[in-house]
């Protein structure tokens, strides 16, 4: 099964996971130095962490990453030119409260299918996607109650 290294939580897993591939949080660590891939480069250290991660991943088909800011965008051109793997850039409308915003990321959503199917995925059908769905919402609810008893690692690592 191919595997979809996403680097946000703006990138719902459920949709990769829905299309028949393994999505992957791309995991992110600190700035070992300034003369890292992304903070060499000029960009945040956020953006920096994003590339450094996505240029050490062998295991994945595909990054997708978000446009939550310019530097992400810049992040994204980096990997295309960078990245033996295929980048896909997902907009994320910088508002939520309006009807517009979720034509937009609805929009996004089928755009990020497409590139999916692109890769070797399926097209989810209605009742798959919502087996899909309930799948991980049940996973979430699992995590979410017993967060008292886990460490932050612990309660963070299942829910990504």
């Amino acid at each position: 099964m191919k595997t979809i290294a996403y680097t946000s939580p703006f990138v719902p897993p459920e949709w990769i996971a829905a299309h028949g591939l393994q999505p992957y949080w791309l995991r992110l660590r600190a700035a070992g130095s300034p003369s890292t891939a992304g903070l060499s480069r000029g960009v945040c250290p956020y953006a920096g962490a994003v590339i450094d991660a996505a240029l050490g991943e062998m295991e994945a088909s595909a990054v997708v990453v978000t446009t939550a800011c310019d530097q992400m965008r810049y992040a994204a051109a980096v990997l295309e030119q960078d990245v033996d793997l295929p980048v896909f850039l997902f907009s994320v409308p910088s508002t939520w409260q309006s009807a517009t915003a979720g034509r937009l990321y609805f929009d996004e959503l089928r755009r990020l299918g497409r590139f999916l199917v692109r890769l070797g995925g399926k097209a989810p059908n209605a009742e798959g996607l919502r087996r899909v769905m309930r799948e991980y919402d049940a996973a979430r609810a699992e995590v979410l109650t017993a967060r008292e008893r886990l460490s932050a690692e612990h309660h963070a690592d299942p829910l990504a």
